[in-house]
């Protein structure tokens, strides 16, 4: 299984979180060719290649270090639309949004995206596939369970904010994550109960998913 995830990234002083654009990495280009809904080609000279085909949604890839890759300054890579069909078995495209965002957070949240709106988990990411945090296995079963915001979920399961930031970028860019309600955003302590500490039978939830956490991590 593959896990990684540092904790890079911060909330401010102000409340907000630390942020970052789709423009500053890869993800960006991979929005675009999702938009245009064609063929894209994107290489990166001397770590790898990934050829995406969003009609039919799937990718491929042959590259050295996905790290390395997904975080490269985008005017370091070579793009090209429309050709280099993909030939043989693909992966599902939407592994190739969570690897992109997911790498490209490096603990910061997804400008577009809010802690403090409603989600629920649409699917669960194929984990065994997938760069990850051990966090991110009770939270999708707690968001599969239970729609909530992330601002609540990482504060019940304690989770690091870099790695819920990083979670919650990788898991909306990749489409497993449905937005229920959508929230202001503030950096205000005044939230509404959804985003509040547990308490009461709510500690009793975070014991809970800790064993099942633990449990996890065991495996």
């Amino acid at each position: 299984m593959s896990k990684t995830g540092d904790n890079k990234g911060s909330v401010p002083s102000n409340g907000l979180p630390a942020s970052f654009c789709a423009n500053d990495c890869l993800l960006g280009v991979f929005d675009q060719g999702r938009e245009n809904g064609r063929l894209l080609t994107v290489e990166v000279e001397g770590i790898g290649v990934v050829n995406a085909d969003f009609e039919s949604g799937i990718y491929q890839a042959s590259v050295r270090s996905e790290a390395d890759f997904f975080t490269v300054d985008p005017c370091r890579a070579r793009v090209a639309h429309g050709r280099n069909a993909i030939e043989g078995p693909g992966r599902p495209i939407e592994e190739l949004f969570w690897k992109a965002a997911y790498f490209g957070s490096s603990g910061k949240l997804l400008k577009g995206c809010n802690l403090y709106d409603v989600v629920e988990l649409q699917r669960w990411p194929n984990f065994t596939r997938l760069p990850h945090a051990r966090c991110c296995l009770p939270l999708c079963s707690l968001l599969a369970r239970r729609p909530s915001s992330i601002a609540f979920a990482h504060r019940m399961l304690r989770v690091p904010p870099p790695d819920a930031m990083r979670f919650c970028s990788a898991a909306r860019s990749a489409g497993y994550l449905k937005v229920i309600s959508s929230q202001p955003d503030s950096g205000s302590e005044g939230r509404s109960s959804n985003s509040s500490e547990p308490s009461g039978s709510n500690v009793e939830a975070s014991s809970f998913w800790g064993r099942l956490f633990s449990r996890f991590s065991g495996l």
